[in-house]
């Protein structure tokens, strides 16, 4: 509304500042001159103000898109927090079940004697097939229980996997779950990726190292080349909409100090992360 008052504005301060309420002005050239040059200006502020509409618009889109990806991240650290904790509480709760149970069979085994061996032979194949602790990937226990289930996906799936780890048992800045969400979601997006290809080698290359209170994480992963950006955001492979998982990821470097980058090439994706902790 604003805006269709600004011509009835100029035109007050045309007839004003032309004298042109008196008809002997009215054709005078400097009349027309500045009802020229008021013109232009008209013009001018129209474009400005639409520029300024367009902008806040976007401002305000755009406020809207961080408070609603901000909410979604706390509800996925919330979640993740939870999640992690059961995980190390259940992998806590095998080891031990099954150190009990080696332990059982071992005392059966030995009171079975030399009297009976098929019983010997068959405990013995109860021992070997109970399995082995899992790998102990960092001192970490939240990310080491995140990542060695994630790895025991990769081995399903036939993915070839490197995992070279460095991360504190306790960290003062950033919380287990904001690391599980980091960690989490790009070996998630890198087991779909891999899922994705119908031919050449599946990997996945993944390491980090702490130096200088700072963690510094690079993960490479195959995949089958295609991609869809918009924006410098990675639209999602699963749902026509922009994948929330590298911006939690984002979110999370960067409200610790740190930032995230990734990049496709040719048939790899590379990713990489820091944050302070």
């Amino acid at each position: 509304r604003i805006i269709w008052l600004v011509p009835a504005f100029v035109t007050i301060l045309a007839l004003i500042f032309t004298d042109s309420y008196l008809e002997s002005s009215v054709d005078s050239g400097f009349f027309l001159f500045c009802r020229i040059g008021l013109l232009i200006c008209v013009f001018a502020i129209y474009y400005v103000l639409l520029q300024s509409l367009e902008g806040l618009e976007q401002q305000t889109a755009l406020r809207q898109r961080l408070i609603f990806e901000s909410r979604l991240l706390e509800t996925q650290i919330t979640e993740q927090k939870k999640h992690s904790q059961l995980m190390v509480e259940h992998m806590a709760e095998l080891r031990r079940q099954r150190h009990d149970l080696r332990h059982q069979l071992t005392v059966i085994q030995g009171l079975a004697g030399a009297d009976n061996p098929k019983l010997k032979e068959y405990i013995d194949s109860l021992l070997n097939a109970i399995p082995t602790a899992p790998q102990v990937y960092c001192e970490n226990q939240a990310v080491n229980a995140i990542v060695s289930h994630y790895a025991a996906l990769y081995r399903k799936q036939s993915v070839e996997g490197d995992i070279r780890l460095v991360v504190p048992a306790k960290t003062e800045q950033i919380t287990d779950a904001e690391l599980c969400v980091i960690f989490g979601n790009l070996m998630e997006n890198a087991l779909e990726a891999c899922g994705r290809m119908t031919e050449g080698r599946r990997f996945l290359r993944l390491s980090s190292d702490a130096h200088l209170g700072t963690l510094t994480i690079t993960m490479d992963n195959s995949f089958d080349g295609q991609v869809k950006q918009e924006n410098g955001r990675y639209r999602s492979s699963k749902r026509d909409d922009f994948g929330v998982g590298l911006s939690f990821i984002l979110a999370v470097a960067r409200r610790h100090g740190g930032d995230a980058r990734f990049e496709p090439d040719g048939q790899v994706f590379r990713s990489s992360v820091y944050v302070r902790i």
